[in-house]
């Protein structure tokens, strides 16, 4: 069984991602490592920068306070892992960087043996990290299909990316995911055999942790807020059907395709 939780969180104002988590309806225990793990995220600082926040915690440590409260983003993926057997090893640690691109993945882990169908795939995942670990290589093989189907100009449709994550992802015994691909402008989250959940931010007139808020500071604020490994979140939350797609645009709301 893993203890994995993923994080998707998209905002109108780089300034406000923390704000996005409190006025989710996620819980203090929704947002705390079950126990001790690693924890990772990547930060779209700018369209060219991506940063990335890996490291180990302990039991019950509160995973949002864990971002940079001054750092100015408009979009970050991350991942928890407290799974028994699974220590803190730093390159191993999701999410996982293709040029503009960010991969994470939870659920179970993917089988060491993967089809490669052709030269070009085979270089392309050598390139890419495919001898790291399982995972390593499902994302260059999924990236790999991203950029064969990408037109000359321009981001790859997000329909496109979810097919390439669907064929890449048909493994044997590979049957519990939550895949998330995310760019700067644009992600997209495949899930197959686990509960995600997502919803459209707006402020409310207290926040989550009991505190008065300076509403006229906030008041423009429009975050989405995806979520894998809350059992059921308290709110307006949508659950994403088993084996469909969620697009998470720069601008809210999410939408299946």
């Amino acid at each position: 069984m893993t203890h994995d939780t993923l994080f998707l969180v998209t905002t109108n104002d780089r300034k406000l991602v923390g704000k996005a988590f409190e006025h989710s309806g996620l819980r203090v225990e929704d947002l705390s490592a079950p126990a001790a793990g690693s924890f990772g995220a990547a930060v779209f600082a700018s369209s060219a920068e991506v940063l990335f926040n890996r490291r180990p915690v302990e039991a019950g440590q509160r995973l949002d306070t864990l971002l940079d409260e001054q750092l100015r983003t408009h979009r970050v993926l991350a991942v928890s892992d407290a799974t028994p057997g699974r220590p803190f090893v730093p390159h191993l640690t999701l999410p996982f960087r293709y040029k503009g691109w960010v991969f994470a993945a939870v659920g179970d882990t993917p089988p060491e043996e993967q089809p490669i169908l052709s030269e070009r795939e085979a270089d392309f995942v050598t390139r890419n990290g495919g001898a790291d670990s399982p995972t390593h290589r499902l994302m260059a093989r999924i990236m790999f299909r991203v950029q064969r189907g990408s037109p000359a100009t321009g981001d790859p449709e997000p329909r496109a990316i979810a097919q390439a994550i669907r064929e890449a992802a048909e493994l044997p015994g590979y049957e519990r995911f939550t895949i998330a691909v995310t760019s700067e402008q644009a992600g997209v989250v495949v899930s197959q055999g686990r509960d995600v959940f997502y919803r459209t931010v707006t402020p409310r007139a207290r926040g989550l942790f009991g505190h008065d808020e300076d509403l006229a500071a906030i008041d423009h604020l429009r975050a989405t807020v995806v979520i894998d490994g809350v059992p059921m979140p308290r709110g307006d939350w949508n659950r994403v059907p088993d084996g469909q797609a969620l697009l998470v645009p720069g601008v809210p709301p999410a939408r299946l395709i």
